[in-house]
This record gives structure tokens, C-alpha cells and sequence, in this order.
């Protein structure tokens, strides 16, 4: 595990390391900004979301969800998790257990 504290700069590199491959074969020439400005610093992490503006285009008949966030541990921890930037309430719940489970991992 790392010791060191992660950046958020260093944070944010992670998680679009993360997006670029996992959205790989759905974004359409975009070259803007992988994630919206806004972002969730809590002790234990960030939570990046995806640019609203990005066009995905799943292949057909193929399922996919594009509601996903990047949580990034201050110890570099990774998770894709579900993005409820959308819903407050959900949200405010997520981001607590982000922070317990971040926290029960050393980040």
C-alpha cells in the first residue's frame, strides 16, 4: 500500500487513466475534458464525474450504463462506482460509504 498522499492532480490522472479505457470504444470524437469541474474531495478520496457533455454511443444491443464516477483514494486506491451527481440524497449516501470504505482500507 502505498504511504505517500496522492495529489489531487495525481488523483485526477488515475481516474482519467480509468476513463480513457473504459470508455475507449463508446466516446465519439471528444476532446474536450474527461470530467465535470466539480469534484468531491472528502479526507479519504476524490470523486470525479463524467463530462456531461461527452457523447457516448453504445454499440447495438449491447447494454451499458455511462451513469459511472471515478473514486480515487488519497492513497490511490481505485473504484468505479455508480455516478448519482444527479440525485443529492443518493449522493450525500455514497459519498459517506466511499469514506468508510476508504477509510477501513488505510486511504
Amino acid at each position: 500500500m502505498n504511504t505517500e498522499q496522492l495529489s489531487k492532480e495525481e488523483a485526477r490522472i488515475i481516474a482519467e487513466n480509468h476513463a480513457r479505457d473504459n470508455l475507449k470504444h463508446l466516446i465519439n470524437l471528444h476532446t474536450g475534458e474527461l470530467f465535470e469541474d466539480f469534484v468531491i474531495e472528502r479526507k479519504t478520496f476524490w470523486l470525479f464525474f463524467r463530462n456531461r457533455k461527452i457523447i457516448l454511443s453504445p454499440p447495438p444491443n449491447q447494454g451499458f450504463s455511462d451513469d459511472m464516477a471515478y473514486a480515487v483514494g488519497k492513497r490511490g486506491l481505485f473504484m468505479l462506482v455508480a455516478d448519482n451527481l444527479d440525485d443529492s440524497e443518493k449522493l450525500a449516501e455514497q459519498v459517506d460509504g466511499l469514506e468508510g470504505y476508504f477509510e477501513r482500507r488505510g486511504q
